[in-house]
């Protein structure tokens, strides 16, 4: 078994046993896998022309890095919640799904009881989570190794600004984090009645 950099010796041809590379060598394979490379996170989201209030698209206000609060809510996108969205925590998926579920839940029990039809992230509560996702980042090695590509900082994508994509201080400080926003009164949102905004966010 051999490992070899396409990036210095770019793969120029399949073959009937294998694949040759731009200097000419050979390799006979039992298998290949195509990978073809993959806009990690914020790639579906962004496609999908989500747009916010004054017709500004998700994709537009992630152009210099994505921010989510607690990887579920974008200030400006009243009523929608994006479930393992950006900045969410980089860990097992079932229990974060479980945790980010059972905020939404807390969050629509809150809005049903007040009658009212429009929750949205505030942006000082979006700003201050993203901080705290970019901190944590920059506790860690992970930067350093930007010329690698990462996946998960987006730098694999030509053209998109590697930003802080996930939240690395773990499950339990995610949970510790929703838990006292649910106990404080879920102070990181805003909740209105303005029903002429929010279908618009989602039109």
């Amino acid at each position: 078994m051999s490992l070899v950099s396409v990036r210095e010796d770019p793969i120029q041809e399949i073959t009937p046993t294998g694949l040759r590379t731009a200097s000419g060598a050979e390799y006979e394979l039992d298998v290949i896998i195509y990978a073809t490379g993959f806009d990690a996170i914020t790639g579906p989201l962004a496609n999908l022309d989500i747009r916010g209030v004054g017709g500004r698209t998700i994709a537009e206000q992630w152009a210099d890095g994505a921010k989510m609060l607690f990887g579920l809510s974008a200030a400006g996108f009243p009523n929608l919640f994006t479930i393992l969205g950006p900045q969410a925590p980089f860990a097992s998926h079932p229990p974060v799904i479980e945790t980010q579920v059972d905020l939404i839940e807390k969050i629509l029990e809150r809005a049903l009881a007040e009658k009212v039809t429009r929750v949205e992230a505030t942006p000082e509560g979006v700003e201050a989570w993203s901080d705290q996702c970019d901190m944590v980042l920059k506790a860690t090695l992970l930067e350093q190794g930007l010329g690698d590509r990462p996946w998960f900082l987006g730098a694999n994508v030509p053209g998109k600004k590697p930003s802080t994509l996930c939240y690395l201080g773990g499950l339990g400080n995610y949970v510790t984090a929703v838990n006292q926003e649910v106990e404080g009164g879920f102070s990181s949102y805003v909740f209105t009645s303005n029903v002429l905004d929010a279908a618009h966010a989602v039109a």
